[in-house]
């Protein structure tokens, strides 16, 4: 049964459910006993409903909900959310700041802020929260000894760039790609060799890639893509072949690109696309035709996407035209290491190099000509460094193309909404390295970090704090403006913009169209993708 239209992420709590629109308006729907809809009842909703804007992120868990908006700031509602009190909340209430990720589990919340610093509260028991201590109850729910659950958030680690909870055992992995573990381990499921619960996190091994957390064991897929698993194992659900607990990790298979737990079976997507599958299977969740439990892994069926690719992602190269030049799509599969783009104005010819060994989805062939044909053929650069043709793709420039405007070789910078990355020629790069800042839509207007956009064209920004006064200097062209006021002055003009600069995670943030009408660049918007495209001059 279609539920709704134009979603952008889902996450399923107990009984609830939460969703993202593409637009960053989140709805609601299902149980709601602890306020956990965040509408300010406590009554279940059998149809969606809306609850906040802007949002960029959400979990959800036993009792409460964590939203992260555009802006970085942290919400929170339902009980046990991190705001002082063990009051239920049923409506949105703000915890923090400066956040990227956040995953509610249980009673208990884990947040990565912009600076990768890692944060928990709620619920200590098992010593989930990572502090040191430990909260205890007996059998029946009767607190024995100190409580030390935390009512606010408090920082366990820095340098933090991905966390998973799992049933009694937390991880995460750190930005130089180690992996560390803290909480129960009575199955040996935290893989230090020993089966005592650790308070704090403890290093477990180094070069991973991706964390998948079962209810009392674990996988991990290192940087080479080598599987690597630990801990329970009644069902077989490690895939070493046996029934037996493991304390230390083991190798399962290679090539591996995806892997996702579930309570004691495991799935896995191989690079090339191939699903396996193993554990238990009572119910034939394994999708092998059997209920027998599988002990290694099982060849389940061929072509299956990750899952972070959608169907609407390309399988192949595209291309179509656009206000700025060729606009060019390109696959993101397992097994990419980057492309090669050539250029001819003569069919059947693969014509010069453009673009070479770039990443990211799209790039943008900027230095074309109205009403020209051109022809690209895109080579796929494979693991082993070797070069596979991928495709040869035609595209007209359109005869309202406005990159013309701008004299000479051309470069371009190409963000999306709410990604912190940004392509500079085809060149990924963070828009602003260690803090997360990401293009926005507020108030129908799209905002850019204009520090990033004008010191990659090889300006310079100034800030005077006592002011509030900013100072750009591009292309000739000087511009003064300050915070939350419309005048500013250009080349010594006095004008007025429609919205006012403003401050958002400490960074300046200002209308896009700004930056084409003042600093004498180009630009164009691509509604379907929620792309800007800003065209201007090469140094």
């Amino acid at each position: 049964m279609k539920v709704m239209d134009g979603v952008a992420q889902i996450s399923v709590g107990n009984s609830y459910t939460m969703a993202i629109k593409i637009d960053g308006s989140l709805w609601a729907w299902g149980r709601n006993e602890y306020g956990q809809l965040g509408d300010g009842t406590t009554e279940d909703k059998h149809t969606p409903i809306k609850i906040m804007n802007e949002v960029s992120h959400v979990s959800v868990s036993f009792c409460n909900t964590m939203a992260i908006k555009i802006d970085g700031s942290l919400w929170a509602w339902g009980v046990l959310i991190g705001d002082g009190t063990t009051e239920q909340r049923n409506t949105p209430k703000k915890i923090m700041d400066g956040v990227s990720h956040v995953s509610a589990k249980g009673f208990y919340t884990m947040a990565i802020k912009y600076d990768g610093s890692l944060w928990t509260w709620g619920s200590n028991e098992y010593g989930r929260l990572g502090d040191g201590t430990i909260t205890v109850y007996d059998d029946w729910g009767k607190l024995i000894e100190e409580n030390n659950d935390k009512l606010t958030p408090i920082k366990i680690m820095d340098g933090v760039v991905q966390v998973s909870a799992g049933g009694v055992d937390s991880m995460v992995i750190k930005s130089d790609g180690s992996l560390w573990a803290w909480e129960y381990n009575s199955s040996g499921q935290l893989g230090d060799g020993t089966t005592e619960g650790k308070f704090t996190p403890v290093k477990i091994m180094d070069d991973i890639f991706q964390i998948s957390l079962g209810s009392d064991y674990a996988m991990a897929i290192k940087n080479d893509g080598s599987l690597w698993t630990w801990g329970g194992n009644r069902y077989g659900q490690l895939g070493d072949g046996s029934t037996e607990d493991r304390h230390i990790p083991v190798k399962v298979m290679d090539e591996v690109a995806q892997v996702l737990v579930g309570s004691d079976c495991t799935m896995a997507i191989k690079n090339e696309g191939s699903f396996w599958a193993w554990g238990w299977n009572m119910c034939g969740q394994l999708g092998d035709g059997t209920t027998e439990d599988r002990h290694s892994p099982v060849k389940i069926m061929d072509d299956v996407m990750l899952p972070t690719q959608t169907p609407l992602e390309p399988t192949e190269p595209t291309a179509e035209s656009s206000l700025v030049g060729s606009v060019i799509r390109l696959p993101i599969l397992p097994g990419n290491k980057g492309f090669n783009i050539y250029r001819s104005e003569k069919d059947g010819e693969t014509g010069l190099p453009i673009a070479e060994n770039i990443g990211g989805k799209t790039f943008v062939d900027v230095n074309v000509e109205a009403g020209k044909t051109y022809h690209y053929t895109v080579e796929t650069i494979m693991p082993d460094g070797s070069t596979v043709k991928s495709a040869t793709l035609s595209v007209t420039v359109q005869d309202d193309f406005i990159g013309g405007e701008i004299k000479g070789e051309k470069s371009f910078i190409l963000m999306t909404i709410n990604d912190p990355n940004m392509s500079v020629d085809g060149i990924l790069r963070e828009i602003d390295p260690g803090r997360g800042t990401v293009p926005l839509i507020k108030d129908s207007r799209t905002l850019v970090p204009i520090r990033s956009i004008i010191e990659t064209m090889g300006g310079t920004v100034g800030w005077d704090g006592g002011e509030g006064k900013v100072t750009l200097e591009a292309y000739g062209h000087s511009v003064t403006m300050w915070l939350n006021n419309r005048e500013i002055i250009v080349d010594g003009e006095a004008k007025s913009m429609d919205v006012a600069p403003q401050t958002i995670n400490d960074r300046t943030m200002l209308p896009v169209r700004f930056v084409a009408e003042n600093i004498g660049c180009q630009i164009a918007w691509i509604g379907s993708t929620q792309e800007v495209i800003i065209v201007f001059a090469k140094q």
